[in-house]
């Protein structure tokens, strides 16, 4: 899942490099986290990032049977966001 960093008016900041911090409640983890930073030496099995051109991604993995699982972005100073998923059975295979 994307998190892209964006202002009042919904408009994205290409500039931003805040800090993101991914949590998931439910039956996932976050597997790896990316930004697509060729510079970048933050490790990718973490549940931080810091954007890069107002963006970094996360990248969870089943953990148990089907179920709600909630991807939550957070960062210092910006507003936190979610997104909802259904885990399906075939998704632990």
């Amino acid at each position: 899942m994307r998190a892209t960093i964006v202002d009042s008016k919904g408009v994205p900041v290409p500039q931003a490099s805040d800090l993101i911090s991914f949590k998931v409640s439910g039956p996932a983890a976050v597997a790896a986290v990316d930004n697509a930073d060729n510079a970048s030496h933050e490790p990718f099995q973490a549940a931080s990032r810091h954007a890069y051109q107002g963006q970094c991604a996360a990248f969870i993995q089943p953990t148990g049977p089907a179920g709600k699982i909630t991807l939550t972005a957070t960062a210092a100073g910006l507003k936190t966001g979610s997104i909802v998923l259904r885990g399906s059975p075939e998704a632990t295979r």
